[in-house]
C-alpha cells in the first residue's frame, strides 16, 4: 500500500511532467538571465548590471512565489526568442533578440516589484549547490501556480 508521501511524490512529479517542466524552465530561464547581470551595462540599463545588495541566503515565502511568477511570466518570451535566434544565422539579428528578450524580462521583473539585482542574487542562489532546496521550492510554486492559471496554449 501506497505511503502519502509516496502518492503526493508521484502526484508532483505527474504534474510537473504535464505542467511544462518547470525545473528545465528555471534552469533556462536563470541561465539566460544571469546574462542580464553580466551584460546589464552593455544593454543600457546601468541597475541591470548593479551587484546585489547583501541579504540573508534564505528566502521568504512571498520571495520564492513572487520568482516563480516572474519565471513563469518570462518563459513564453524565452522560448520565442530562442526559437528565432534559432532560425537565423545573422549574429546581429541574435544579439538583438536577445536585447529584446532581456528589455522585456527586466520589464517583467520590474512590473511584478523584483530588481534586477534580487532576480540575479536568487537565480545564482538555486544555480549553486547550496541552492537546490530553494530550487525544489520554486519548482513546487511554479506547479501550483500553472494549477491555478494554466498556461494557455
Amino acid at each position: 500500500m501506497e505511503t502519502l508521501h509516496e502518492k503526493r511524490h508521484q502526484k508532483q512529479h505527474k504534474n510537473s511532467k504535464n505542467l511544462g517542466q518547470p525545473q528545465r524552465w528555471i534552469d533556462a530561464v536563470t541561465l539566460g538571465l544571469c546574462l542580464v547581470l553580466a551584460l546589464g551595462t552593455v544593454l543600457g540599463d546601468p541597475q541591470a548590471g548593479a551587484q546585489p545588495t547583501p541579504t540573508p541566503t534564505e528566502l521568504t515565502e512571498e520571495q520564492v512565489k513572487l520568482f516563480a511568477k516572474v519565471v513563469l511570466q518570462m518563459e513564453p518570451l524565452r522560448q520565442a526568442a530562442q526559437q528565432q535566434a534559432n532560425a537565423t544565422s545573422d549574429e546581429a539579428i541574435r544579439d538583438q533578440i536577445r536585447r529584446d528578450f532581456l528589455r522585456k524580462a527586466t520589464l517583467i521583473m520590474n512590473e511584478q516589484g523584483l530588481s534586477v539585482p534580487e532576480y540575479n542574487r536568487i537565480a545564482l542562489k538555486i544555480r549553486s549547490p547550496e541552492g537546490r532546496a530553494l530550487k525544489q521550492q520554486i519548482e513546487q510554486e511554479i506547479i501550483n501556480l500553472q494549477q491555478v492559471t494554466p498556461p494557455t496554449p
